[in-house]
């Protein structure tokens, strides 16, 4: 720790700016914590050694969040990717309690799978022994329909960069900054859409 340019800079002896810029300089408890870490060999206890900065900064935000803030913070990151991936294509938006619905579909279409997908996240609730009267998960969870294959692969292409399996119907996602599932818009025929819920809830 002696050695390291991170301390250097913490106490403001590595030239330049002393860090943190524009906060207040780390106690010697903070520091006593840092130096520690790095003579103990400042291995990485995060998630994902590859993520960015913006993504650990994005998800130590989130962490704080209220279940409204994250609920609120899940919708902007639906909206934009709605955008991204079928600009130019309005949209409808649905609110139930644990579900942000988002479609081409008409508000009566979305509200009705609004309502079958409460319906199979409550019975989850109670399989899982989990109060009903709190969320089951901290934040709204988002639901992308699509009418045809082309969009729901061009969700996959501009949204998660990379091409989805012809054979799939829908897949979900989720860590703490968001949640959502992506589906072609099921018909009884095709696929179960309580499959897809009862994964993504």
């Amino acid at each position: 720790a002696d050695e390291s340019y991170l301390i250097k800079k913490l106490l403001g002896t590595g030239g330049g700016q002393q860090m943190p810029v524009n906060g207040d300089p780390f106690d010697d408890p903070k520091m006593e914590l840092i130096s520690t870490w790095i003579n103990e060999g400042a291995t990485f206890d995060g998630i994902d050694f590859g993520q960015s900065l913006g993504r650990v900064v994005a998800i130590a935000r989130v962490e704080k969040y209220t279940h409204e803030e994250l609920a609120a913070e899940r919708r902007k990151i639906a909206l934009q990717n709605w955008n991204l991936s079928m600009s130019g294509i309005s949209s409808n938006q649905v609110d139930t309690d644990s579900f942000l619905l988002i479609g081409s579909l008409t508000e009566a279409q979305l509200s009705a799978f609004g309502k079958q997908a409460e319906a199979i996240r409550k019975k989850v609730q109670v399989i899982l022994k989990l109060p009903q009267s709190k969320p089951m998960i901290k934040g709204r969870i988002s639901l992308f329909f699509f009418n045809q294959r082309y969009d729901y692969s061009e969700f996959g292409k501009m949204v998660e960069q990379r091409a989805l399996p012809r054979e799939w119907r829908g897949h979900f996602r989720f860590d703490i900054v968001d949640a959502y599932g992506a589906l072609i818009v099921p018909t009884s025929e095709e696929y179960s859409f309580d499959g897809l819920v009862v994964l993504v809830g």
